[in-house]
């Protein structure tokens, strides 16, 4: 399990990678920091929702003769690693499998598990930057106001005490 976990957090961090590198190159071109993090968020979200929830359960419905709704249920549980294990992709002994399908999942797995970590480690990193922000600002408009009384205080008395 470790193993696994230190391969999908590299795989994230590659991911991540790419997307930073989208960031840079929309800001680049005179896109606003803001709209280039909305944009690369949104490319990011509905890539991962359509390659782990919307297309897996066509694929499952097809190979496994799940419904759709049933097909979106296992491509969840599994993803978000709850696996109740009442839907398991690939075990069937009444279906002949292809080879390359458990292959499939196993990648669609990884790739599922590597884009749910980024999808938390971003938003994390983005309430911290945001977090920095404010903080940053509210000094910087204490210090502004203490300047201001400053001035006020040597205005009307004349002195700089």
């Amino acid at each position: 399990v470790p193993l696994c976990l230190t391969w999908a957090s590299a795989l994230g961090k590659f991911f991540g990678g790419r997307a930073k590198r989208l960031g840079q190159f929309l800001t680049k071109r005179g896109v606003s920091l803001r709209k280039a993090q909305i944009t690369c968020t949104a490319i990011f979200l509905i890539w991962g929702v359509v390659v782990h929830l919307v297309v897996p359960p066509c694929v499952f419905m097809v190979t496994e003769g799940w419904s759709y709704i049933e097909g979106l249920y296992f491509s969840f549980i599994t993803i978000t690693t709850i696996g109740f294990g009442d839907f398991v992709a690939g075990v069937n002994p009444n279906i002949d499998y292809n080879t390359l399908y458990r292959y499939f999942v196993e990648v669609w797995i990884f790739l599922g598990l590597a884009w749910l970590s980024l999808f938390f480690n971003w938003k994390v990193s983005m309430y911290i930057e945001v977090h920095k922000a404010i903080k940053k600002r509210r000094k910087r408009r204490k210090d502004d106001d203490s300047s201001y009384r400053k001035q006020q205080k040597i205005s009307t008395t004349g002195t700089d005490d």
